[in-house]
């Protein structure tokens, strides 16, 4: 006659892993080679009972055999499961702990990201709001200097066309080097903001380039912490 497993532990397929032990316990006491003359017919079946309750009470054990359900005859020993396929996580037991760790260790790199890349984005920030200021003083400068520009043409045609006796040729001097020296002082605050914004145009572009390597990496861990969840997820579902 021949049986599955679990039909030699005399337990449902579904069975627990305390209904199992309970069973083999029970028909140890029946057929253990002590209480039976050390005959080896007794000896054969308690070698089947002790098989039997090896594989079942085995989580990863059991679902192979499930999936290669064979039936075997008290006496002889069933084909073992086939070997795991070769991971890191191949127990159970070593699986949970491994994935734990490895969760446990992302998530560890990730915070540590996490902190870089927000300083990262703070500095980009401050840099391109000065940025912004420093190019709206430059575009003020320059709008101030047209205007004067503009000013001083409109002034010497209206005195050109109404020839006003009060203009002296010694005011116009004044006028003139008035004019010379804020245009060199728009000049030189000119040459200095452009100067700042070719530096924080650079401070950013270097910025930027730590920034996406660092968002690579953190996709990169985000993707594989989503991997091993589901592995945990789905080990658990396996027990």
């Amino acid at each position: 006659m021949t049986n599955t497993y679990y039909e030699i532990l005399q337990v449902e397929k579904s069975a627990s892993e305390s209904e199992i032990k309970a069973a083999f316990k029970r028909l140890a006491r029946i057929h253990h080679p002590d209480k039976n003359s050390d005959s080896a017919e007794a000896t054969a079946r308690f070698q089947t009972l002790k098989n039997a309750y090896d594989v079942l009470i085995d989580p990863f054990q059991r679902r192979q055999y499930d999936r290669t359900l064979r039936p075997v005859g008290f006496g002889t020993r069933a084909p073992a499961p086939s070997e795991p396929p070769k991971s890191s996580f191949h127990h159970d037991s070593e699986s949970k702990k491994k994935l734990d760790k490895r969760i446990a260790e992302l998530g560890a790199s990730l915070d540590q990201l996490q902190v870089q890349k927000s300083a990262t984005d703070h500095d980009i920030w401050t840099e391109e709001e000065l940025l912004a200021k420093l190019k709206i003083k430059l575009d003020n400068l320059n709008d101030e200097g047209e205007d004067e520009k503009a000013a001083g043409t409109a002034s010497k045609g209206k005195r050109d066309f109404k020839l006003a006796s009060w203009f002296t040729s010694g005011e116009s001097a004044q006028v003139k080097e008035a004019r010379a020296r804020r245009a060199a002082e728009r000049n030189a605050a000119r040459t200095a903001l452009q100067e700042q914004i070719e530096q924080a145009t650079a401070t950013i572009a270097g910025l930027r380039s730590r920034d996406e390597p660092l968002m690579a990496q953190i996709m990169k861990e985000m993707r594989e912490l989503a991997r091993l969840n589901i592995e945990r997820e789905s080990l658990a579902r396996d027990k």
